[in-house]
């Protein structure tokens, strides 16, 4: 049943348990061919075609713009889950939150959306994930690498410029909620 007021809401709550186990089941399973999903522990429902449109529109900005980026980013997996809470990447995927990246649209826009998928792109450009580990294993002060990993990524990005020489992403870490 959806709520017309707010159209990503679906009222799950009087579904039979088969209902429901089957939802929860569809949860844990990658999102990559559904339509729609639930966001976990939410009654919120994605549409996840346009949550894959929208990837594909990025896609061909950095095409347009970075070409060097779009032929890295062909070379990465994309991965909608809900298992990482925004974006994340391990260097050879990029793992997308459908729900973060509705989030991140709505607050936003696209430019939002662009900003911390470059933002994932830049962290393989410049081997932070290989570098996060020691041994295989993650470094102990991970977090505050990560963090410092996050803010060098940000900086840079912040000035990157078009073909008249405009800053694209000026202030998107304070628009898009800070470190990412």
């Amino acid at each position: 049943r959806f709520n017309k007021s707010a159209p990503y809401k679906l009222d799950i709550s009087n579904l039979a348990s088969k209902d429901a186990k089957l939802i929860e089941e569809n949860l844990r399973t990658t999102l990559d061919n559904c339509t729609w999903a639930v966001i976990p522990g939410t009654d919120t429902l994605i549409n996840m075609v346009s949550i894959r449109q929208m990837i594909r529109g990025v896609l061909s900005y950095i095409n347009f713009h970075f070409k060097f980026l779009f032929q890295y980013a062909n070379s990465l997996k994309i991965v909608y889950t809900f298992n990482v809470p925004t974006m994340a990447t391990d260097g050879f995927r990029v793992l997308i939150n459908p729900g973060f990246v509705k989030w991140l649209y709505d607050t936003a826009q696209v430019g939002g959306v662009m900003f911390v998928f470059i933002h994932e792109l830049f962290h393989c450009l410049v081997d932070h994930p290989a570098r996060m580990k020691k041994d295989g294993r993650y470094l102990s002060n991970h977090s505050i690498a990560n963090e410092a990993a996050d803010n060098e990524i940000n900086y840079l990005i912040e000035q990157l410029t078009d073909e008249e020489g405009e800053v694209m992403f000026e202030d998107a870490t304070e628009i898009c909620g800070g470190c990412l």
